[in-house]
């Protein structure tokens, strides 16, 4: 090693080779971050306060869907069952909670390109089984009553069955579609 400065990748001068596997063990398939002092098309950001504000333009499917209706009161849940691929797990009331998303210490691990690192959050709270979007891209949820609903950055009261897009409709052909059960 040289007397010179070890180069930081983080810096923005040099990307690392894509594919990758990162630190989490998940598949980086291209290049996502947001260098300072770099506009992207569609994002404000305050740097002064380090605070990021999206003003994307709602994607085109949108449209077709409902804000969730946030906490509203929803029919008693007694237990939570996800499945996704070959996968599921349960939840019942007074275990926890179960997150979803790429992060390997996830609940249920899926690597969507869509999915955030920690997508959703499962968790019984005053008897009622709440969903909480904590991700980027938000969270398409079509229920077995015909309801189409959109859940970005908040939470609702969750029953019935159905599934749920994540990032993207689940009638995208590359969407990750999580199966939910309430029973």
């Amino acid at each position: 090693m040289g007397s010179g400065k070890r180069h930081d990748r983080r810096s923005g001068k040099l990307a690392p080779a894509f594919p990758f596997i990162d630190s989490n063990g998940v598949l980086v398939k291209t290049d996502r971050r947001r260098v300072p002092g770099i506009e992207a098309e569609g994002i404000e950001v305050d740097w002064q306060n380090s605070i990021a504000h999206d003003t994307f333009p709602a994607p085109q499917y949108q449209q077709d869907y409902e804000q969730a209706p946030g906490t509203a009161v929803a029919a008693a849940v007694t237990s939570l069952l996800l499945t996704h691929d070959n996968d599921a797990v349960t939840l019942d009331p007074g275990i926890g909670q179960i997150e979803i998303g790429r992060a390997v210490k996830s609940s249920l691990t899926l690597s969507g390109a869509f999915t955030s690192r920690l997508h959703l959050r499962f968790e019984f709270v005053e008897g009622q089984l709440i969903v909480s979007d904590l991700s980027k891209n938000g969270t398409y949820i079509h229920t077995s009553r015909n309801e189409r609903l959109y859940l970005r950055n908040n939470l609702m009261a969750l029953n019935g069955s159905g599934v749920l897009g994540l990032g993207v409709p689940p009638t995208e052909p590359h969407a990750e579609i999580l199966r939910f059960t309430c029973l």
